[in-house]
């Protein structure tokens, strides 16, 4: 007949040590300045090493002192390297299941942030700072209009194009005019498609268009109300730091903490954040500092203006360490992406490291994917998306690093790391075990673990085979012994 098996787990997983997950900055980073990255980790062993490596050389080492089944953080100081693509590995020294306990990772140092800066008409009324103070904001992220880590691009919102947002890897919005249907249109695709924009809105005459249509554009709610006072009557609010942990705010003393914190506000916009994350506010509860999404995209919106009137972040000495680390944070998670760090499974894709898409179109019949030394390369696809040229390839089967290319440059790296799913069996003891198979109607007969175990033939066989197999070892015995007897026996002298 038909023989039929089954077969169930005989224990857990349980977590036998491994890199589960890897923490970049999370913001833009030049050369110079010093980063921590952060690896959450398991250890199954007191004393645990953890290593960093960047370019395939060790530059930190990590210890967990006590072992431990839950994720636990390790933490590595980090001098940034040159800009480019650099690709790092954390790992552990040994372990008996290599499979996660190292995981891959690429960290990108831009050469140059392109900034848009979009700013309304200036009006006579408008000092030299101009409308809103766009050239305050100008001046904090390129000091006397050198070009450093940023790349300013000043225009009218009323000269806004496609164009410009793609060439750049942020907008910031200062007081705008009201934008065009074309123009909102071209800005919400460039969004969706991965982009990042922030928003300074502080003109109380803009108060029925921030709320009737750009709000609502954006997926925000359009409650809106000016906050100000009179000169009689001044409103003075402090601000408060909600999530000091945000890349924005993480890694600055708290004597930094403070001076911004003791910042007087003046004039605002009080708006809902709706699915808005709320980062800074005021000490009436009014958002300062709202991060929300629109597809791919990242925004940041800042009810109130630069001018003096508004507040006193202009002279304080916060002012720059804050736009600069507002700016590189937002402009990190927008079209900057030549490097992209995933897991196996997931669909290898960057933003190439080509800025201009005429010397990337040139070049399109040569772009390839190379996930290692023996593969000569599949070609990738190019894909136009929200004005952004993004480079696709195939589902990911190994980890490691994936390189594109594009006439034998490299222009994006992919950092692929398996799920960490490593795992010991953590074995049921004797009581779990006659609970669960008497919930399959089964009975535990007896118990092999023990010293005194019962043997496992008659627990198998239901009889005690040792005796009969000695006797059949003596009958076979005595039979040869009587066979070699009678054999001896015919011997016969030959003549």
């Amino acid at each position: 007949g038909t023989v039929r098996h089954l077969v169930r787990p005989v224990g857990s997983p349980a977590q036998g040590g491994g890199v589960l997950a890897i923490r970049l900055p999370g913001r833009a980073i030049h050369k110079g300045e010093n980063v921590t990255l952060t690896a959450q980790v398991t250890t199954q062993f007191d004393e645990e090493v953890f290593v960093l490596e960047v370019g395939g050389r060790p530059l930190a080492e990590a210890v967990v002192a006590q072992a431990t089944a839950q994720a636990t953080t390790v933490s590595f100081a980090l001098p940034v390297p040159a800009p480019g693509l650099h690709s790092g590995l954390v790992r552990k020294q040994s372990d008996v299941f290599p499979g996660d306990d190292s995981r891959p990772f690429v960290l990108e140092v831009p050469q140059v942030l392109g900034v848009l800066l979009v700013h309304g008409q200036d009006r006579a009324v408008d000092d030299a700072a101009g409308r809103g103070g766009w050239r305050y904001l100008a001046q904090a992220l390129s000091p006397g209009g050198q070009q450093g880590l940023f790349r300013v691009q000043a225009v009218e919102s009323s000269q806004l194009t496609t164009g410009d947002l793609a060439r750049n890897q942020l907008a910031v919005f200062v007081n705008p005019d009201p934008l065009g249907r074309r123009s909102l249109d071209g800005l919400l695709s460039w969004l969706r498609g991965g982009g990042a924009a922030l928003f300074m809105l502080g003109d109380p005459a803009q108060a029925g268009y921030i709320g009737g249509s750009l709000l609502p554009a954006l997926g925000l709610p359009g409650s809106v109300a000016y906050q100000g006072g009179n000169a009689q009557n001044p409103q003075q609010q402090r601000p408060r730091i909600i999530d000091s942990g945000h890349p924005v705010f993480a890694g600055l003393e708290t004597e930094a903490l403070s001076t911004m914190e003791d910042v007087i506000w003046q004039r605002w916009f009080r708006l809902d954040e709706g699915p808005g994350q709320v980062l800074m506010a005021l000490t009436d509860e009014s958002p300062l500092l709202i991060e929300t999404s629109l597809g791919s995209g990242r925004i940041v919106l800042l009810p109130f203006d630069l001018r003096p009137a508004s507040s006193g972040l202009v002279t304080s000495p916060m002012a720059l360490p804050f736009f600069q680390r507002l700016t590189s944070w937002l402009a990190g998670a927008g079209g900057f992406g030549a490097a992209s760090n995933t897991e196996v499974g997931q669909r290898a894709r960057v933003v190439p490291l080509l800025s201009d898409s005429r010397d990337l179109l040139e070049r399109s019949e040569d772009l390839l994917v190379v996930d290692g030394p023996q593969n000569l390369g599949q070609p990738a696809n190019l894909v136009w998306q929200g004005g952004t040229p993004r480079l696709v390839g195939d589902i990911i089967d190994r980890s490691g690093i994936i390189t594109f290319v594009a006439s034998g440059d490299t222009v994006g790296l992919v950092a692929a790391a398996i799920p960490a799913a490593e795992s010991t069996l953590e074995l049921f003891t004797v009581d779990q075990w006659q609970s669960l198979i008497q919930g399959w109607g089964l009975t535990l007969t007896a118990d092999l673990s023990t010293g005194n175990a019962d043997d496992l033939a008659g627990i198998l066989a239901g009889r005690e085979l040792a005796p009969w197999c000695f006797f059949l070892a003596i009958c076979l015995l005595l039979l040869e012994l009587f066979i070699g007897r009678g054999t001896a026996s015919q011997k016969t002298i030959s003549g």
